[in-house]
């Protein structure tokens, strides 16, 4: 069976005995059409199945309405949510979303080369990019925001979490508890968020008098997780806290401490770990980690791809939101009012 055609305005003009540029108008909200005609022109339409190229109508206007979007596969599940009312919001003001997913330690250039071939308005892209990408969003008149990522190109905006302060505050809510050596798992050593959450975390050990802690690589994985947890123990027996970059590796790290080596989370070892990941509120797992407001940081990013639309010179703008610790059963603290100021004053 050859596959249909797909039918266009010519097909809906032949049958509704009318012009091509009638059908146009009919489809238009401002088109210039009787309404018996735009009646008869969609009555047609509707009998041949035939639906309006959207994209085509808004490029005739100089945009298409869509926004790109770049995620890394590790945060898949924390970006789905924020994706959902991200897409909503744009649906109702006539735009869409057109989602690209890459490797977490692969460039998106690729990606943002394939977004710009459709023709979208603006990218989001929270992975990591080169300037020459950057540049040529910049030549091509699209607009780019990063999330949890960073440029030296002035014509890019970036809205952050507040990586480097909460983990600054982590250190310190630990050390609270009597911790005396923590560890930290980092992820690819190219990681940029991975770096902020290191730096800020050892900062706030070293305020708190403790050693800085010590850091391991590995995949953004639940088998780096487990794996690098093993070889931290054995480089350090005496580990009684580890933070790691995301909850997919947490939850590694607490299998490999719990079922390999027969360790009792927390009361041996705490565990913390980054984005709140729905799995980590789990009986299994009753994981302490950071919840960062994926929904408001996507919005900004929205917000500054927009303005950007309408004012491509305007300066470089950076907005930093502020995560929550969740606290459950693998590592609790109470002095959440000395973590809040140790986060402001760093």
């Amino acid at each position: 069976m050859s596959a249909t055609r797909r039918k266009t305005s010519y097909d809906v003009a032949q049958l509704a005995g009318v012009s091509q540029s009638a059908v146009s108008r009919a489809f238009s909200e401002d088109g210039s059409v009787s309404q018996k005609m735009r009646d008869k022109i969609r009555a047609a339409a509707d009998e041949l199945g035939y639906r309006p190229n959207a994209i085509a109508r808004s490029l005739g206007k100089g945009q298409s309405g869509l926004i790109g979007m770049i995620i890394n596969r590790h945060s898949q599940q924390s970006y789905a949510a924020a994706l959902t009312g991200i897409t909503e919001i744009l649906r109702e003001s006539g735009g869409g979303v057109l989602l690209q997913v890459v490797d977490a330690d692969s460039l998106a250039d690729e990606a943002i080369a394939t977004l710009l071939d459709y023709q979208v308005d603006a990218i989001i892209c929270s992975s990591v990019l080169s300037n020459t990408a950057a540049e040529q969003c910049a030549k091509s008149g699209v607009a780019l925001c990063l999330v949890n990522r960073q440029t030296d190109s002035m014509l890019v905006d970036e809205v952050f979490s507040d990586n480097e302060g909460v983990s600054f505050a982590i250190a310190l809510g630990l050390a609270s508890t009597g911790v005396q050596n923590a560890a930290y798992i980092y992820g690819p050593e190219s990681g940029f968020v991975s770096r902020l959450r290191f730096q800020g975390f050892s900062a706030g050990c070293v305020q708190a008098g403790l050693a800085k802690p010590s850091k391991i690589y590995c995949d953004f994985t639940y088998q780096g997780g487990y794996d690098a947890a093993l070889e931290l123990l054995d480089l350090n027996p005496n580990l009684d806290a580890i933070f790691a970059a995301t909850d997919t590796m947490a939850f590694g790290v607490m299998d490999a401490l719990r079922y390999s080596k027969g360790i009792a989370v927390p009361d041996t070892i705490q565990v913390v770990g980054f984005d709140d990941e729905a799995t980590a509120a789990y009986r299994a797992y009753q994981l302490t980690s950071v919840r960062q407001p994926m929904a408001v940081m996507l919005l900004e990013a929205v917000d500054l791809a927009r303005n950007r639309i309408k004012n491509p010179k305007s300066p470089k703008r950076r907005v930093e939101t502020k995560s929550k610790v969740i606290q459950r059963k693998t590592a609790t603290w109470t002095i959440q009012s000395a973590i809040d100021s140790g986060r402001n004053q760093n």
